[in-house]
């Protein structure tokens, strides 16, 4: 009997800690930007589950000429209303040489219980971004995302997201969908696009659109979409994002929808000076964020709908503003003169 206890609790603690462990990385990518010449800085943006005991205070990024370097967490931002932590890590690497660098990281384990991924949570995570130095080229800067890389989806009714990708260079876009990376950048065994549970599942070259068709199925689905940017017809570089997809049983979603404005919040004056007004007609409380062209978080706080909002601090430029009503976000460009 004692045997048999001992063999129960050993399995009970075995699965505890498989369990625990998995639920780490949901979705992430790297961006970069040229500090000039050879120089280079790399942005790993993760968001993880904050109900798991696993964190991840450090990274590692291959920076693609076999150099290996562990990056600490500069940044952790809990989303307001969900359990999603939001986390960057930040390096700077000089390069010895021109050429083309794939830059990647690698996770231990994705969430648990993913649709289109078998045994999941035994699955790592990994992402790559491809950066190109040529001297006939200028200093190029990579792809940022706007909005965030968590969606939620409605059983049996249509589904479209865009990506909010945003190049500081001006470089033209386009988009694809790949197959998503496990250890090594493998593809991953048995993974299959969402296509496989509806009649459509795509993305348009042009626009970034993500469309799926009456998903017929309900739960939590990882895709990948690699962003490649052009100049004058010459690949730039690329930017992979692994995403989420969740597929909830109604449509009272619990998730947060992204949108470029929208009808029920107004940013005004824009352009704005010191201060600008934020007015939401369905809810009171809302969360702010600004984020620089370069995708950089300068400014978040909580305020009151019709609420003036002092920016008097911030340089002038073009800047992002994200607003959070609990229910969606919406992506504003706001020009500070």
């Amino acid at each position: 009997m004692k045997i048999l206890k001992t063999i129960l609790i050993l399995v009970f603690v075995t699965t505890f800690c498989v369990v625990s462990y998995g639920f780490h990385t949901n979705t992430g990518e790297i961006t970069y930007r040229c500090l000039g010449g050879l120089t280079y800085e790399a942005e790993i943006t993760t968001y993880s589950n904050n109900l798991s005991p696993v964190d991840r205070p450090e990274l590692d990024l291959s920076w693609g000429d076999g150099n290996l370097e562990t990056l600490q967490r500069s940044e952790v931002y809990t989303i307001p209303n969900t359990n999603m932590n939001r986390n960057r890590y930040i390096g700077t690497h000089t390069y010895a040489l021109i050429g083309t660098y794939i830059l990647s990281f690698e996770d231990p384990n994705r969430d648990y219980g993913i649709v289109n991924i078998p045994n999941s949570i035994n699955t790592p995570f990994y992402v790559t971004s491809t950066l190109i130095i040529n001297w006939d080229l200028d200093c190029n800067n990579s792809p940022v995302f706007l909005n965030s890389p968590v969606d939620s989806a409605c059983l049996f009714h249509n589904f479209i997201s865009n990506q909010g990708a945003y190049d500081i260079d001006g470089d033209s876009l386009s988009y694809k969908l790949i197959t998503c990376k496990g250890h090594h950048g493998v593809d991953i065994p048995g993974y299959t696009y969402p296509q496989q549970f509806t009649t459509y599942f795509g993305i348009d070259s042009i626009t970034g659109d993500l469309r799926w068709d009456l998903p017929d199925m309900s739960g939590e689905y990882d895709v990948a979409i690699q962003v490649e940017e052009w100049r004058n017809g010459s690949l730039m570089g690329s930017v992979t994002r692994d995403r989420i997809i969740v597929v909830n049983h109604s449509c009272d979603k619990t998730g947060i929808e992204n949108h470029s404005g929208g009808y029920n919040i107004e940013v005004f004056p824009n352009p704005s000076h010191d201060n600008f007004n934020i007015k939401s007609y369905l809810t009171k409380n809302i969360n702010i964020e600004i984020h620089d062209i370069a995708g950089k978080l300068i400014f978040h706080r909580n305020c009151q709908s019709n609420e003036n909002v002092d920016i008097s601090e911030i340089a002038k430029g073009i800047y992002i503003v994200s607003i959070n009503d609990n229910k969606d976000v919406f992506n504003y460009k706001l020009l500070i003169e």
